[in-house]
């Protein structure tokens, strides 16, 4: 359902929350039979209640305590969806935490320990009264099965699960710190101020009709003022040096919460103090697939022509782990074996870069041309020098960069890359759907021949043909001619 912009504040004496009043579809606003209390600073008759646990406290018939704020159908509570309970600080929680229980029972070397998780002091006894008195509320007057309630006390979190056998409550976690990249943190005022400065000077260049500069799509995208500039440390799986740098908005980002997660930022390298391009994304897993550090390592090492050059990149490490997904850890065996679902794990990876452009900010199509013989080179080289295919040419992975007043083309983007004997086996498809296992492409540049066999082993030719396939389509879309062209579907 759409939030409504109106909201409820002022809830628990000074704690301030925002509650957002929701809409229902097709009302055209709030639904006429429901009325919204807030509750924190009153007293209500709780009536007779069935719930008569010591733990929970007593509540009587004409028993008055406070109640939170609950959405009241002709003077009984509503609730549509999770029963949400708010409390001032983490010391409210009527519940120990488990390490405490831990501790507890090591010392009394006992298990009876680990089920005293249950606070005594009298607040402990009226917040578990209050939660059981809501659950019980909703039992009444709902046909429900189950209910799921939030306790949040400050910065952290509890699930309880009720039903008509009792009730289980999830450990304490601190929201508010769950999730948050470690090597991330806010750059001080001097490093802004230079990190603006100098994108900015950038963007002039290339707006500048009278500079050589090449194009960079979105690059105004680099300074939008919705985003802090952050400074972020990477690790280098090969130098084992760190590297710091500054970004703050991404030009480029995939909007699909699912998968890859790529973003490209414009970035200020702070010991070169140059601008570069910034590489954020969420590798897959498999073993057919090799980390692209890795991979451009071996390219650099065998020193094949027009391929990116990495100033830093690798896995990112958290205490000591690589930063990897969690959700694949917990499928079911049984959605294992569907087809096209194969749960896989992400490694989160970094890349850092000299800037290069897209291909189609070639000034005129003579240098967009030349620059397609740089990357059949690059594709040449790979393969006689490394045994190494790019296996996923497509318009966005060729680019170009200004050495010397002069365009070369760059073959970026080797995530995809492998050799025909790890083709054989098995490697990976991004359709834009589900991801189903086969030969590895973007389908709009894909060889004839893999697009009519999926178990086609991916050769040389194959990268070629895609490069023909981004030749014709790039020259015809993003360059004037002389006559009618005929129409090109993709």
């Amino acid at each position: 359902m759409p939030i409504a912009k109106k909201t409820l504040k002022k809830i628990n004496r000074d704690v301030r929350f925002e509650l957002p009043i929701r809409k229902v579809a097709g009302s055209g606003g709030h639904r006429p039979d429901r009325e919204l209390r807030g509750t924190s600073n009153s007293t209500e008759t709780a009536g007779d209640s069935e719930w008569q646990w010591q733990q929970l406290g007593p509540l009587a018939s004409g028993d008055k305590r406070k109640k939170d704020r609950q959405a009241f159908d002709r003077g009984l509570p509503l609730v549509d969806g999770l029963l949400v309970e708010f409390k001032k600080a983490s010391y409210m929680d009527p519940f120990f935490p488990a390490e405490v229980i831990q501790k507890a029972q090591d010392a009394q070397d006992t298990e009876e320990v680990a089920f005293m998780f249950e606070k005594s002091s009298p607040e402990a006894l009226r917040v578990r009264g209050q939660l059981a008195e809501h659950a019980s509320l909703v039992f009444s007057q709902q046909h429900r099965t189950h209910i799921f309630q939030l306790l949040v006390c400050g910065s952290h979190v509890r699930y309880i699960f009720w039903d008509h056998s009792g009730a289980i409550v999830s450990d304490l976690f601190d929201y508010a710190k769950r999730g948050w990249d470690l090597s991330v943190e806010d750059a001080n005022d001097y490093e802004r101020r230079k990190f603006r400065k100098t994108v900015a000077k950038l963007l002039l260049d290339m707006n500048d009709p009278t500079h050589s500069q090449c194009r960079l799509p979105r690059a105004e995208d680099t300074l939008d003022d919705k985003y802090h500039v952050v400074k972020v440390t990477i690790e280098d799986d090969v130098l084992k040096t760190p590297v710091q740098i500054l970004i703050q908005a991404p030009f480029f980002r995939s909007h699909s919460t699912p998968g890859r997660a790529t973003r490209g930022y414009i970035a200020y390298h702070l010991v070169r103090r140059e601008l570069v391009f910034f590489k954020d994304t969420w590798r897959i897993e498999h073993d057919c697939l090799t980390a692209e550090r890795s991979i451009l390592s071996r390219l650099s090492e065998a020193e094949v022509p027009f391929t990116p050059e990495v100033l830093c990149g690798g896995d990112v490490m958290a205490n000591g782990e690589r930063g990897t997904t969690r959700c694949s850890k917990w499928v079911q065996l049984q959605v294992m074996a569907v087809e096209y679902r194969s749960p896989r794990f992400f490694h989160h990876h970094r890349l850092l870069q000299p800037l290069a452009y897209p291909v189609q900010s070639a000034p005129n199509l003579q240098e967009f041309t030349r620059a397609f013989c740089d990357w059949i080179g690059a594709i040449r080289s790979a393969d006689e020098k490394c045994d190494l295919l790019h296996r996923d040419i497509s318009l966005r992975n060729v680019m170009i960069r200004i050495v010397d007043g002069k365009i070369i083309g760059i073959l970026v983007d080797w995530k995809m890359a492998g050799t025909n004997e790890s083709e054989s086996t098995e490697s990976v498809v991004n359709t834009g759907k589900r991801t189903k296992f086969r030969v590895a492409g973007t389908p709009a540049f894909m060889s004839i021949g893999l697009l009519q066999d999926a178990d086609k082993p991916h050769e040389i030719l194959d990268d070629l043909e895609a490069i023909f396939w981004a030749l014709v389509y790039g020259a015809s879309r993003y360059y004037e001619h002389e006559g009618q062209l005929p129409a090109i579907y993709f």
